[in-house]
């Protein structure tokens, strides 16, 4: 049986979902103008169901790169949902994933908009170890940080450094 997405709904709980339909072809989707003959059974029309999203499940996803040209340390100061900043985006209530090099050296903020998620997991994008640490925002976005072995001589400090990074909202 195939489905119909609709738009997504909005709430106190971020994303809740998307309304489902069944396919018009479906005996349960509406009632029949025409009466009901012998060995057939009337269907009533039922209201449409709403999948509520599930504890824990993916409300947002983001693969922050930063312009290919520029790097992710050069970020603009103002939210920006432009493509190439993404490696992959994605936003259950269907708006943008907006990114802004936060007012801090080293941090990045990443807005789901329309989406209440309180809670991110954060991990770096590399071949070398890295720290990463995400906080929510009063403006709802989330500030991620990020740490790795920096470029002094002894090769054996750890600081802050701009990495690319996937963030998941839960």
């Amino acid at each position: 049986m195939s489905r119909r997405l609709h738009p997504p709904l909005e709430g106190d709980f971020g994303c809740i979902g998307h309304i489902s339909r069944p396919h018009s072809s479906s005996p349960r989707s509406r009632s029949s103008s025409r009466p009901a003959g012998p060995g057939t059974r009337s269907v009533t029309k039922r209201p449409p169901r709403s999948r509520a999203s599930a504890a824990g499940a993916v409300r947002g996803i983001a693969v922050v790169t930063g312009d290919p040209l520029k790097g992710i340390e050069n970020l603009s100061g103002d939210y920006s949902s432009a493509a190439k900043l993404f490696g992959y985006r994605f936003n259950c209530s269907g708006r943008a994933v907006q990114v802004r090099k936060a007012p801090s050296l080293t941090s990045v903020d990443v807005r789901f908009v329309g989406n209440a998620s309180r809670i991110a997991i954060v991990n770096a994008i590399g071949s070398d170890p890295a720290g990463v640490s995400v906080a929510p925002q009063p403006d709802g976005s989330f500030r991620v940080s990020l740490a790795s072995r920096s470029d002094q001589p002894d090769g054996n400090s750890f600081g802050p450094k701009a990495l690319g990074f996937v963030i998941v909202a839960l």
